[in-house]
């Protein structure tokens, strides 16, 4: 019996391959931007650091 063949995977265009990668990176520097505005940001909501804390 023959295997059918199958065509490869087509891959993506490298412009979107690095609007991701760089989309990706923005999100995750994102969450430590805020950090050292944190203690400035709970009191200005008079807010424990605990609570400041949970901000993404």
């Amino acid at each position: 019996m023959a295997e059918a063949l199958q065509p490869a995977p087509e891959r993506l265009p490298l412009r979107i391959v690095w609007t991701m990668a760089i989309a990706s990176g923005a999100t995750v520097a994102n969450l430590y931007y805020n950090q050292p505005l944190l203690p400035e940001i709970g009191r200005s909501f008079s807010a424990s650091l605990h609570a400041v804390g949970l901000v993404p």
